[in-house]
């Protein structure tokens, strides 16, 4: 064995390198990018949950590689402009589900931060201290004045950004600049609406947190304005996924998202918020002697479609015309349609209810077997 003495003499021996430093990319596998519009992306849920698993999946699925310093591979994916809405989260028992990567008491311990102007030591402001006395103006109570004296008011605006003091080059170096930089408030149908803008979002961690903690603030100000919750939406430009937490999301998607869908593959249903579609065949003519196949005159008659609002009961619009596609496109041109789900169902109804008019049979929406 070398002595004590010898080791240190080695040690101080510069050592020339055999061959060129080479670098190797990581062995974890990436997600595919899918092509798309790449900006304007819009998601919903009745919970926090489904509306989390969805905006995974289309930043999973169709988000832009891009560089980053904030992990280890200095990677995320990202998509621009992604709009999520939450409709109907029960803020008082709020779904938290086993597959998000927090827990109860971490929500409870940052809804205050957004909510109140609680201090936190070692960080610098939060988005409470921002909207609650940063400026020396409860913004919070601002609104909830405003709602009261003027509710058709279009200046109910709560901010945190800060320019003189955000912008400083060593805050701007640091990342020290909100990353939630405004929430705007509206009423419709006696019920308080909120966006929030995100300049910047971590979609894994931090989006529910966020939620969460606006949905309660929501909240505080429809109980201090006697008006019913309407839903949140959450605007975030940069809605990015870091590379370190791709295996994180592709597990919780794959093993969650189908299971978190409101229907099932047998009962694929849900509500359009723009209609129901009511698909019928009009102006047949019934053929005359001796019965056979078909009980209509091949080739007369004409596609029906009503678009009902959601509850089934005003009629909203009607189209008629012997081509299916020629509905499809008066239909889908002017949007009346949310849901592709929806579109795509009308739009077998439609093709069946035209083969019906040119076999001479008998048409009906959703048959049952």
């Amino acid at each position: 064995m070398p002595t004590a003495k010898e080791v240190k003499k080695l040690s101080k021996e510069k050592i020339k390198a055999w061959a060129e430093a080479k670098t190797f990319p990581s062995s974890k596998p990436k997600p595919f990018t899918f092509p798309s519009e790449q900006m304007g992306f819009r998601v919903y849920g009745d919970t926090v949950a489904l509306t989390w698993l969805r905006l995974l999946n289309v930043i999973f699925r169709y988000g832009r590689n891009k560089e980053t310093r904030y992990t280890q591979e200095n990677e995320l994916k990202e998509v621009l402009n992604l709009m999520a809405v939450i409709y109907n989260e029960n803020i008082d028992e709020p779904y938290l589900p086993h597959f998000f990567p927090f827990s109860k008491k971490d929500i409870d311990t940052y809804i205050p931060q957004v909510v109140s102007a609680k201090k936190i030591p070692g960080v610098s402001y939060t988005y409470g201290q921002r909207l609650r006395e940063w400026f020396e103006v409860d913004q919070v109570q601002e609104v909830i004045d405003l709602i009261k004296r003027r509710p058709f008011s279009k200046k109910m605006a709560m901010f945190t950004s800060d320019v003189r003091h955000d912008w400083g080059r060593e805050n701007v170096d640091r990342g020290d600049t909100p990353c939630l930089t405004q929430i705007f408030c509206s009423i419709q149908d006696n019920k308080l609406f909120m966006t929030a803008h995100f300049r910047s979002h971590d979609m894994t961690h931090g989006w529910p947190r966020n939620a969460f903690s606006l949905l309660k603030l929501q909240d505080i100000i429809t109980k201090e304005t006697n008006y019913e919750r309407g839903p949140l939406c959450m605007i975030s430009h940069s809605a990015h996924i870091y590379s370190d937490d791709y295996e994180l999301v592709g597990k919780i998607l794959k093993d969650n998202l189908d299971r978190e869908l409101p229907f099932k593959p047998n009962q694929h249903f849900e509500i359009d918020r723009r209609g129901n579609i009511v698909v019928e065949v009009v102006g047949q003519e019934k053929r005359r002697g001796r019965p056979g196949k078909s009980p209509f005159k091949k080739g007369i008659g004409k596609i029906s479609v009503k678009l009902y609002s959601p509850d089934g009961g005003l009629l909203l619009k009607e189209w008629q015309d012997m081509r299916a596609k020629t509905l499809v496109w008066k239909m889908t041109d002017h949007e009346y349609f949310s849901l592709p789900a929806h579109m795509l169902y009308v739009g077998t109804e439609l093709q069946r209810a035209q083969q019906a008019i040119q076999e001479g049979n008998v048409y009906s929406q959703d048959p049952v077997g």
